[in-house]
């Protein structure tokens, strides 16, 4: 489901729309640096590298990474307490959740 949505938002970006990525809660995984498909997962971290190399603004609730104990990330990111994270999508023209 996460890597539909992430191949939706490179579709998107690569049509000059801005996009803003924010990973809350165990979203956040999606971030750490380990090899998804050794653990049978959907590859994501060419979609997120993809993403950033289009400008798009990767943000990741400050919260979840440091709950789930995520240190590195495969992209660079942006660390937003769960109110600022609130503020942003109450600025989006639309939100995809996922």
């Amino acid at each position: 489901m996460v890597s539909e949505a992430l191949r939706m938002s490179v579709g998107l970006i690569i049509m000059n729309n801005k996009i803003t990525l924010i990973l809350a809660d165990e979203g956040v995984y999606n971030l750490s640096t380990v090899d998804h498909e050794k653990i049978n997962g959907p590859e994501v971290s060419k979609h997120l590298k993809t993403l950033q190399e289009f400008g798009c603004d990767i943000i990741a609730d400050q919260q979840a990474m440091e709950t789930n104990k995520i240190k590195q990330c495969s992209v660079t990111v942006c660390l937003k307490d769960k109110q600022e994270i609130a503020q942003i999508i109450a600025q989006c023209n639309y939100v995809i959740g996922v």
